[in-house]
């Protein structure tokens, strides 16, 4: 009896040692990740580039490692071509065969609180004191964050009183701790017809968001700074209520102020083409959106980086339509191992509606991406919005045709369902038409300025004079026309500015300044997250203006005059 016990025994050891290598080499895997290291000249690992490299990081990191094998499995220089000789070089590329080994590399280096990158340069003991004399305890570093921001923030209402006139670009969004931050933008036009644009204020909204509250906060901001709002002439916001209300909305509250002058307020074009998609009603296939983010999401920690959708609001459900339709006979097998069904992934008609609002959305974000990003001036985005709503048309002719080019996953979808019947592409012709008519309606504003970009951008078009000097007078708020100075420019073959049509190219100047979309608040938006995060909460509300200005302002900090006024405190 005693001697099958021990057999037992042995056997039970054996396996629990079996499988604790299995569960080692199993979560080795999973947790595998490339180190890189930094500043190693091109050509100094020899020929033997994993002797080099193990020999590299016992000497830089140090013990425990000097007597131990750190099991390379790989490495190598970043996949990139070779740098030239001025240029920083690739960096090394290493994967441990332990994850033990790699997570004991990383503790043991940031434990030594070393620039251990250093090692490579012969000087390296004078590099070490020159870094341990640098100010870098939380006050200086504090204290500097404030001097470039301060230096950077002069700059920009400095330019403010030189330039001609600005618009403004407002947004609002809650950080980390639920506190309402309201991002502004400016962009300024000169006298040389050059323009800026650039990140001006963060303002605080400690209790409420009405319109009054964004409205005194700001009236705030500008009379403390001294901001000229006289040559002011257009406001973009989102819109929400808070902003655009009729009577107590920030732009009316704004339009009501005497101090304010008349200014053009638009609403996001971003935001505008965003609800024009929404008339869409694909409630069936949209309430699944969540189904399928989760299903993707196990199957991304099932099979590693098979998944990829984007944390970006505006390409988010695109994205993961997409991957879901691709991945539909993968999703269906391995819902079928869970004996899980979900009846929709069966049914030909939602089928074929998961593939055209797939195609639809893929659509409406290329648009979206075209109107995003920095100097994006009106001719640009009405030329885009034109073209999209052209498009609109010719897709609805091609699905009335039973041509599905421009529709892919349509076109995927009705060839693999078995009731051919269930197919009849009037359906999403008049999808298309509602989507159309709400582009109108909502674009309704840019038909106004339509004729006014046009002749900005190419004076020789045909022209109705008097229309043209109407829209110029309708725009712009103006007591007389332009129209002879149109005349002078429309018939100007070597196309110079004539001197005395000063009145015109005023008006240029300020429809170049018009900001179309708040895109610029929504990145802005985006660095704040990276900056106030749970782990960096106590960020008081002037730090974060601080960083957040440093963060994606344009202009230089003036460094030199900056270190001049300060006076050096080592850290100890």
């Amino acid at each position: 009896m005693g001697h099958v016990a021990k057999e037992a025994l042995t056997q039970a050891l054996e396996n629990q040692e079996v499988l604790q290598a299995k569960l080692t080499e199993l979560e080795a895997r999973s947790r595998q990740n490339n180190h890189r290291i930094y500043g190693v000249p091109e050509g100094s690992e020899g020929s033997n580039l994993s002797e080099f490299v193990m020999k590299l990081i016992k000497s830089a990191v140090g013990l425990p490692f000097a007597d131990m094998d750190l099991g390379i499995q790989r490495c190598h220089r970043a996949l990139a071509p070779k740098p030239p000789q001025d240029a920083p070089p690739r960096s090394l590329m290493i994967c441990f065969l332990e994850f033990r080994v790699k997570e004991q590399v990383l503790h043991t280096t940031w434990r030594k609180k070393d620039y251990i990158y250093i090692y490579i340069f012969k000087n390296k003991a004078d590099i070490k004191n020159a870094l341990r004399g640098l100010p870098l305890g939380p006050a200086t570093v504090t204290r500097r964050v404030e001097s470039l921001s301060e230096d950077v923030d002069r700059q920009v209402l400095k330019d403010l009183s030189l330039c001609e006139y600005f618009s403004l670009q407002f947004n609002e969004s809650q950080d980390v701790m639920d506190t309402a931050q309201l991002v502004v933008f400016v962009r300024m036009a000169f006298q040389d017809s050059t323009t800026k644009e650039d990140f001006l204020t963060l303002l605080h909204l400690k209790e409420r968001t009405r319109g009054e509250d964004i409205y005194n906060e700001f009236k705030k901001y500008v009379s403390e700074n001294d901001i000229p709002i006289h040559k002011l002439v257009a406001i973009t916001t989102d819109g929400a209520p808070a902003m655009r209300g009729v009577r107590a909305g920030f732009v009316a509250l704004c339009n009501n102020d005497p101090d304010f002058p008349d200014f053009v307020n638009y609403h996001c074009v971003i935001h505008q083409q965003a609800l024009a998609g929404k008339v869409l009603d694909f409630s069936q296939v949209v309430a699944l959106h969540r189904l399928f983010k989760a299903l993707l999401d196990e199957l991304d920690a099932a099979y590693g980086d098979l998944i990829l959708h984007a944390d970006v609001w505006w390409l988010s459900r695109s994205k993961v339509l997409q991957r879901f339709v691709d991945l539909l006979p993968e999703i269906k097998t391995f819902l079928s191992t869970r004996n899980e069904e979900h009846e929709q992934l069966f049914d030909d008609a939602w089928l074929l509606d998961l593939g055209f609002l797939t195609d639809l959305t893929a659509k409406l974000n290329a648009l979206n991406n075209e109107l995003q990003g920095k100097d994006q001036h009106l001719p640009h985005m009405i030329s885009a919005v034109n073209a999209f709503k052209a498009k609109l048309g010719v897709w609805t002719t091609h699905l009335k045709n039973g041509t599905l080019t421009h529709f892919s996953n349509l076109k995927k979808m009705s060839q693999a369902i078995e009731d051919k019947d269930a197919f009849y592409p009037e359906q999403y012709c008049a999808h298309l038409d509602k989507v159309a008519t709400e582009f109108n309606r909502r674009f309704g504003e840019l038909d106004v300025m339509e004729d006014i970009a046009a002749f900005v951008s190419n004076p020789f078009l045909p022209i109705d004079i008097e229309q043209l000097s109407a829209k110029f007078q309708q725009v712009f708020s103006l007591q007389s026309g332009v129209d002879m100075e149109i005349v002078d420019l429309h018939n100007d073959i070597e196309l110079k500015a004539r001197s005395g049509d000063t009145d015109f190219w005023e008006l240029v100047s300020i429809e170049n300044t018009y900001f179309r979309s708040t895109y610029l608040c929504e990145m802005a938006f985006s660095q704040m997250k990276i900056i106030k995060t749970k782990y960096t909460s106590c960020l008081t509300d002037r730090h974060l203006t601080d960083c957040l200005r440093l963060a994606v302002c344009s202009y230089e900090p003036n460094y030199k005059a900056i270190t001049d006024s300060i006076q050096s405190q080592p850290s100890h």
